[in-house]
């Protein structure tokens, strides 16, 4: 849920919908998702590579980190079940794919 000085971009109807989101299941401005970003990149650079499981929202709020959009584009992106998103932490942190079914 996007704080007041951060709802800039967000549509009426997507507020509304987002005020539906339980309270235990917020993370207010997305701070819980970038901490969570920086450290799987630390975690990735050290080991060479991660796999993290996680929800729709996550992956999309993580690329929306990583491409540097506007804030509101994340919930725009639509991961499928079991789809697979890459992102490369190596040295600059870059999305190499997102929702990908195959090798």
């Amino acid at each position: 849920m996007p704080s007041d000085e951060r709802r800039e971009g967000y549509t009426d109807l997507l507020l509304q919908w987002l005020e539906q989101v339980p309270e235990a299941e917020r993370d207010p401005d997305g701070v819980a998702i970038e901490a969570a970003l920086r450290d799987l990149t630390q975690i990735a650079r050290r080991r060479g590579a991660i796999i993290a499981v996680t929800h729709n929202f996550v992956i999309g709020a993580m690329v929306q980190r990583v491409l540097q959009c506007p804030q509101p584009l994340w919930t725009r992106l639509n991961s499928d079940n079991a789809g697979v998103t890459r992102i490369d932490c190596s040295k600059q942190i870059v999305l190499r794919s997102f929702n990908g079914r195959g090798p």
